[in-house]
Parts: C-alpha cells; sequence; structure tokens
C-alpha cells in the first residue's frame, strides 16, 4: 500500500467525485490512472479499454464527445 499526502482541499474534491461517481477513493483513483495511461498512448487491453468506456458513459455522466480510434475499439479481433 502506498500513502500519498495531499492538501485537505484536493482530498476533499477527489473525495467528493469519487462519491458523485458511486466509488472509493481508491476506485476513482484506479480509474484516473487508466485514463491517464489512455491519453499517455500507451496501449490498453481490452478489458481496460471497455472499462474505460464504460467509465466515461456511465451514469451520471455527459454523454461523451471524443472519439476511440478504431485500433482501440478492435484491440482484441484480428
Amino acid at each position: 500500500m502506498v500513502q500519498i499526502q495531499l492538501e485537505d482541499n484536493i482530498a476533499a474534491v477527489l473525495v467528493a467525485r469519487a462519491k458523485a461517481r458511486g466509488l472509493s477513493l481508491e476506485e476513482y483513483l484506479a480509474e484516473l490512472a487508466t485514463r491517464d495511461q489512455f491519453s499517455s498512448g500507451l496501449p490498453l487491453s481490452g478489458v481496460e479499454a471497455i472499462q474505460l468506456i464504460e467509465a466515461e458513459a456511465g451514469p451520471g455522466n455527459p454523454a461523451y464527445n471524443g472519439t476511440y480510434s478504431r485500433e482501440d475499439i478492435y484491440l482484441d479481433h484480428n
């Protein structure tokens, strides 16, 4: 386990965002890490891509207006 020290106001924002999504803080931070991996250009597994898409389209989120590349959509297909 890793401990991270944050300013109280930053921690409160993260906790509120996690709670608004129905997630624990740990789950929310894991979701953010997945998004960072996607935006950094590192390859995602098919499962990670699906999790990212579901997180983007989950309840309480605005409609997704971005794009996914054909390679990302068909990552686990030939």
